[in-house]
């Protein structure tokens, strides 16, 4: 799929680091050289952003789940653990690390 063509002389932010820049040709994403080579050499900054907030969203909204799972009463729970086996396997043994004291400790 190809980008579509930038409007010479528009403004627009560059791709490494989100400063404006005046495009000067139709092909042009980064506001100066530097960024340019810092882009291909490590790769856009704000994908390894997406990353770490997709990874942290995921593990606060298993945190919330656990909860939910542990609040439950029995018949509750096995219902839960016909619906998704894997999932309340893993909430098994995060509810023996509580039980028993072996789970993270936080500060």
């Amino acid at each position: 799929m190809k980008e579509p063509r930038l409007v010479i002389g528009s403004r627009r932010r560059c791709d490494n680091d989100g400063r404006f820049y005046t495009v000067k040709t139709e092909t042009h994403r980064f506001c100066r050289d530097a960024c340019r080579k810092a882009f291909h050499r490590y790769g856009s900054p704000f994908l390894q952003l997406r990353t770490c907030i997709q990874r942290e969203v995921e593990l606060a909204a298993d945190a919330i789940e656990f909860r939910l799972f542990a609040a439950l009463d029995g018949g509750a729970q096995a219902r839960y653990r016909q619906a998704n086996p894997k999932r309340a396997g893993r909430f098994d043994e995060q509810l023996e690390e509580v039980e028993t004291g072996q789970g993270r400790k936080s500060a």
